[in-house]
């Protein structure tokens, strides 16, 4: 066969799969009034009440006639099967290049859960706690009542989900990229691409409530409620660490038997219309770029100008839902189909000051489309809430509060959204100062529109739809700070070399406009964006050998906003905050004899919890939610061919 070294072919398979078999459980203890059993209203009694000292917040007390505790005990199957293959060719010869390949992806993630809801047979009395020692929040204390004991629980309800989410993906490509001979003009590079993405969801769920009928959980088939089960074990704060519940098994290895007990048909429920969409969208692509560079007395300069032009084509089918009292529920089919073409350019330089010194000066336009499921037509409207006999709404509709709770809800998606766009700026400043070591200096200014929201829409009256939106203008700019080293020092040993050291240090000033039509109620807080920390820190010890590695890592941001109160109701609500929060992984690798690699890691080990909290307009702060993050270890394998 006759050689040919100016062309290369070739081609790659994949296989990829994922099993998961979860338990999870689930407590929810109320401290706020009311019918803590069907039928039987009761009032909401506060005693024992202490405060913090210097304010009028509350620091413990003793609660009765709350509505009594309730959960879940959920079993939960996923499982994920990918399959990839893609082949292609280069061909080389003198000062051009071309290349060409295809590649095409089908993916399916299906999701199969079952709960088993529970509530407590009546509604113990129970000490709180507001703000405990070690980490805040709050704790609670039951009198004279053993949650460990199975006959203290009763069921409340079924709830099974069927999830499945499937993707198919042609991707093909081709390049062109040729060395010129022009002075400062260096090579021209010309490509064209094409994708074809399809997308497909089906969602099924099915719920039946029993809380009325009282029955022990120990009642229900096959159950198997056991008291020995750990629940929140993360430290000694929380007393309630054990409690009865079903297990795992027992749910899954009776499903038959609790589907008939209460009532619903056999099998998976069914796919809900409203829940599925089909998908298809289409991108064609060309781009040109040119690199460049010259000398000037010394210093160089070289980089990139180029311009990307791409199509897009998309087409969403689904359904909507619509339910309203004596009308036959009905499920129109839908279509949203739009187009559109972004130019996108780039322009980049780097200037070589010196052989250690370099400056890099960019400029890119992006853009990111919104995702399938945010993008379906879909809507999905329910029937009003029923207010029970004596509900103070019955007389008083039209009050602020029962205005909120009597609108009809519902959810959609938003066929009209558009993609986040974004200017981008970027300047940094290297110094290379040893062959392991450098030190760099950057700033950046990014100028986005369109960043994704979930918001309440209560523009049509009687109607609370939840649908994504376009928020306005966001601007993200700061700078950062990197240094990297090792121990490559001449005269040391071979084996210190290894020691190293990385830390870099970020600022950035995220200011957003989130939206006028909810800007009202953000009390001055809107110009936060959330999600974003002023500042964050990082510092990474490290030893690097080829048979012998290890990083002890330390991160830190401070704090910034999760959400703002998007309710009209509560005018009084600042954002949410998370608290500055640190945290310290470590990872090791150990490679006794080639392709074979032995790694450990711990993950978390400060064990600091995510600690979120709320101020009013009053200026009381509250802890709101304390989220206790495992500490994980991990030992694996891996094997080189």
């Amino acid at each position: 066969m006759e050689a040919h070294p100016e062309l290369e072919i070739y081609a790659d398979g994949l296989f990829q799969g994922f099993r998961s078999k979860d338990y999870n459980r689930w407590m929810f203890i109320p401290i706020f009034g009311g019918a803590t059993v069907p039928g039987v209203s009761t009032g909401l009694t506060l005693t024992n009440i202490s405060t913090i000292p210097g304010t009028n917040q509350i620091s413990s007390m003793t609660v009765s006639g709350a509505v009594r505790p309730d959960g879940y005990t959920g079993s939960f199957n996923g499982k994920t099967d990918t399959y990839q293959g893609g082949g292609g060719v280069i061909w080389t010869r003198d000062r051009l290049r071309i290349s060409a390949d295809i590649a095409y992806t089908d993916s399916q993630y299906t999701a199969d859960l079952v709960n088993i809801d529970y509530a407590m047979a009546n509604s113990p009395v129970r000490n709180v706690q507001f703000d405990a020692a070690h980490d805040g929040g709050p704790t609670q204390t039951f009198l004279n009542f053993n949650i460990g004991d199975p006959a203290n629980f009763i069921s409340r309800g079924l709830y099974q989900e069927k999830l499945v989410v499937n993707g198919k993906d042609w991707q093909a490509r081709t390049d062109l990229s040729y060395d010129l001979d022009l002075g400062f003009l260096k090579r021209l590079e010309v490509g064209l691409r094409y994708a074809n993405r399809k997308a497909g969801r089906d969602f099924g769920n099915l719920y039946v409530n029993n809380e009325g009928a009282g029955i022990p959980m120990t009642a229900l088939p096959g159950a198997e409620v056991v008291a020995s089960l750990p629940g929140f074990t993360y430290n000694t704060v929380q007393p309630n660490v054990f409690y009865a519940a079903i297990t795992r098994d027992s749910i899954r290895d009776n499903l038959p038997a609790l589907r008939s007990f209460y009532g619903v048909p056999a099998g998976i429920p069914p796919f809900n219309p409203s829940e599925n969409f089909r998908a298809n969208e289409k991108s064609y692509a060309g781009y040109a770029q040119l690199k460049y560079g010259f000398d000037l007395g010394g210093v160089v300069v070289d980089g990139v100008v180029g311009l990307r032009a791409v199509k897009t084509k998309l087409k969403i089918d689904g359904f909507s839902r619509v339910e309203a009292p004596g009308v036959p529920v009905t499920n129109p089919a839908v279509t949203a189909e739009s187009e559109y073409t972004d130019y996108l350019p780039n322009a980049s330089a780097r200037i070589g000051l010196t052989d250690q010194l370099q400056l890099r000066l960019a400029y890119t336009q992006t853009r990111t489309r919104p995702n399938f499921f945010d993008l379906r037509p879909n809507t999905t409207l329910f029937q009003p809430p029923i207010l029970a006999p004596g509900d103070p709404c019955l007389l008083t509709p039209t009050t602020p509060d029962c205005v909120e709770r009597l609108r009809r809800g519902g959810s959609a998606g938003n066929p009209d959204l558009k993609p986040l766009t974004s200017d981008n700026y970027d300047v940094s400043l290297e110094y290379y100062f040893s062959r392991t070591g450098s030190l760099t200096a950057a700033v950046f200014r990014h100028d986005a529109a369109g960043f994704l929201a979930t918001v309440a829409d209560r523009s049509a009256p009687g109607l609370r739809i939840d649908r994504p939106v376009n928020l306005g203008q966001t601007r993200l700019q700061g700078a950062e700070v990197t240094f990297t080293s090792f121990l490559d020092i001449d005269g040391l040993p071979e084996w210190m070399k290894g020691f190293g050291l990385q830390a870099n240090g970020t600022y950035i000033d995220a200011k957003g406009d989130l939206q006028p039509n909810f800007a009202a109620t953000l009390n001055n807080e809107q110009q936060e964006f959330p999600g974003v920390s002023k500042w964050t820190y990082n510092l990474v010890a490290l030893y690097e050998k080829p048979q012998f590695s290890a990083r002890l890592a330390y991160n830190y941001r401070s704090k910034f906003v999760t959400n703002y109160t998007l309710e009209t109701f509560d005018p009084i609500a600042h954002a949410i905050k998370e608290k500055g929060r640190s945290q310290l992984d470590f990872s090791t690798s150990v490679t006794p004899v080639p392709n074979i690699t032995i790694a450990f890691d711990i993950v978390n080990l400060l064990g600091n919890p995510l600690q979120r909290e709320r101020a009013y307009d009053t200026g009381d702060v509250y802890a709101r939610q304390i989220l206790y993050l495992e500490r994980s270890y991990s030992l694996g394998v891996r094997f080189r061919f």
